[in-house]
């Protein structure tokens, strides 16, 4: 259906990784461009606000996922969050529609206006690397290695 005003969609989900720092979500624009905006915000398993993000749908492609970043979730793996998706301002008329597929288990509820569905919506995580200080130390290191190994090669050879 269409993702309208006073309509929240609403999915739990578990990260898979640590460093959670986007989200995308397959979008149906029915082949026209929509002057609307759609809410998305992320909640963690104690309900604190991990990412709230507004998203002009006029550049959104028909039927393709839709990509939103925000700073990563460093331990994120295994954890519960919640998604939830509003549009304050379309009608069915200027409005897209969130993709869903079937459900097979039961780990994840997904909630229109507070209803639970037997689907899920299609979202896909993405998980970033952590590069962290240490590793940029121990680089660091091995590249100062090389670089004198390489000079001392090239002084007495």
């Amino acid at each position: 259906g269409y993702l309208v005003k006073n309509e929240e969609v609403k999915m739990e989900f578990t990260a898979e990784k640590d460093n959670l720092g986007s989200i995308s979500l397959k979008i149906g624009t029915f082949k026209r461009t929509n002057l609307t905006t759609m809410d998305v915000r992320i909640f963690d398993d104690k309900q604190q606000l991990v990412m709230q993000k507004s998203v002009d749908l006029m550049n959104v492609q028909d039927n393709e996922y839709y990509k939103i970043s925000f700073d990563p979730y460093m331990k994120s793996r295994d954890k519960k969050f919640t998604i939830v998706v509003t549009s304050p301002d379309a009608t069915t008329e200027n409005s897209v529609a969130l993709y869903t597929y079937a459900v097979k288990d039961k780990t994840t509820h997904l909630y229109v206006n507070g209803e639970e569905q037997e689907f899920a919506l299609a979202l896909r995580a993405t998980y970033y690397n952590n590069f962290d200080f240490v590793t940029l130390i121990v680089l660091l290191y091995f590249i100062a290695v090389i670089f004198f190994f390489v000079i001392f090669i090239y002084k007495y050879l």
